[in-house]
């Protein structure tokens, strides 16, 4: 399993996921409900929530810190509508708060992990949503995304 800058813990930033998905079009009440009215919901997608689960697999997370990194373009993230409080509290050197949040999520997810004793590697890099960033922590997670598509047991590997 592998996560390259996503929302793995989403019942903690719900706000920022539901004004995200508006921004890029999406009715994002569809996907997972009112995550006020329908908590149960969220939480049983929340990848947090289920980390146990995730004990005897091999996972790889990313993601950026939100501050520039050196894959990032010139131009600046956009400004998603309904992240203004998130954007008041991040640091001053963010300048991605989406993926400021994706990073926070990400040390969250990976510690959880590492307490469980799963098979996990978090790589927090600094940088953005933008730039190549995804494209270059895919090669270094194929390996293990590779090894999870062999058969187990004996046999041809």
């Amino acid at each position: 399993m592998a996560s390259f800058g996503a929302p793995v813990h989403p019942v903690r930033h719900a706000e920022m996921w539901l004004s995200g998905a508006t921004y890029v079009g999406v009715d994002g009440y569809r996907i997972f409900g009112d995550p006020w009215r329908q908590w149960d919901v969220w939480l049983e997608w929340d990848p947090y929530r289920h980390a146990a689960g995730l004990r005897s697999t091999r996972v790889h997370l990313s993601s950026g810190d939100g501050t520039p990194g050196p894959l990032d373009g010139e131009e600046p993230d956009p400004h998603i509508p309904g992240t203004e409080k998130w954007v008041a509290l991040a640091d001053e050197r963010v300048v991605s708060v989406t993926e400021a949040v994706c990073g926070e999520e990400t040390r969250l997810l990976g510690a959880r992990l590492k307490e469980l004793g799963a098979p996990v590697t978090t790589r927090i890099h600094p940088g953005t949503h933008s730039g190549t960033y995804g494209h270059r922590e895919l090669r270094v997670a194929l390996p293990t995304l590779v090894d999870a598509l062999r058969p187990a047991g004996p046999g041809p590997r």
